[in-house]
């Protein structure tokens, strides 16, 4: 549990200028949160964000303190309240303005619509962070997420140096194979990258990460990835078979069907790959705007 820091400072102010203890009712309510705090987290831990949130709420109402203010924003955030999880981490840097996991919730809030704002956020946390620290890798996803691949890439390289035999380096692998297919360098690398990250999901069977699956394999995301390489590469062949098998474990990601299009329309099946695009296109009106950011148009 973080330190109680600014609103610790203020209550042993004021207990030293009374000259009393701490009143009895303000030790209940801070047993009181801290008991919901526990069990909140602890619902949260499972995924299961309707019983956490009535928890962190009244633990935050009871005991303002910026790591429950991050906790109950978290969990309002992965509940779909997107604007109380905002004004609720905003509340908690308030109080501790360099708290690294109220940052990294904020820059994810704002990922989509505030790019500007969550990359100051996530700089922010680059200069705090240790050079080996686990927000590594979350800096590297969101980095990426908003378009900034070269400073994803930096992360990731960060992470996988410290922390080499972590289940977690399935998802770092991937995610700098795909950054580096973003910026179109170092591509024999990437593809080292992607093969090792398929190789370790084969080995482990299972990672903690929100996008990769459970087994069986293939892993249409990891594919997806390897897929991009090999459409950089040229290698139209590869990529179309990466990602059939994207397409079909992912039908609903308009990324890998556009991208399936882009690979079919430069191996010459032209049919295929326009209704392809044409579909990517009809579930994600943007999704052209994406590849064209990285030089890649029909």
């Amino acid at each position: 549990m973080r330190s109680v820091g600014l609103i610790c400072l203020l209550m042993i102010a004021s207990t030293w200028w009374v000259g009393a203890a701490e009143p009895e009712s303000t030790a209940d309510q801070s047993k009181e949160a801290a008991a919901l705090m526990k069990r909140g987290t602890e619902y949260a831990a499972r995924k299961d964000f309707k019983d956490a949130l009535p928890d962190l709420e009244q633990a935050s109402k009871l005991a303002p303190r910026p790591d429950y203010l991050e906790a109950l924003g978290y969990v309002q955030w992965q509940s779909g309240h997107s604007d109380l999880a905002l004004q609720s981490v905003n509340k908690a840097l308030e109080l501790k303005p360099n708290d690294v996991p109220a940052l990294l919730t904020r820059a994810r809030l704002q990922s989509k619509d505030h790019k500007s704002a969550a990359k100051a956020d996530l700089d922010a946390i680059d200069k705090i962070a240790e050079p080996n620290d686990q927000v590594r890798l979350d800096l590297g996803l969101v980095y990426d997420a908003i378009g900034e691949s070269s400073a994803a890439i930096h992360q990731y390289d960060l992470w996988l140096a410290a922390h080499p035999g972590d289940d977690r380096s399935v998802v770092a692998f991937d995610g700098r194979c795909r950054a580096l297919a973003e910026v179109n360098q170092n591509l024999d690398e990437a593809l080292k990258n992607c093969n090792e990250a398929i190789r370790r999901l084969d080995r482990a069977g299972t990672v903690t990460a929100g996008f990769i699956q459970q087994h069986p394999q293939p892993n249409p995301d990891l594919l997806g990835s390897r897929g991009f390489v090999q459409l950089r590469l040229g290698a139209y062949d590869r990529a179309m078979k990466d990602y059939d098998v994207a397409v079909a474990g992912r039908p609903k990601t308009a990324e890998y069907r556009f991208a399936r299009g882009l690979a079919e329309l430069r191996a010459g099946r032209q049919d295929k790959g326009r209704a392809d695009i044409a579909a990517a296109t009809a579930m994600q009106p943007d999704v052209a705007e994406r590849f064209a950011a990285w030089g890649l148009k029909p």
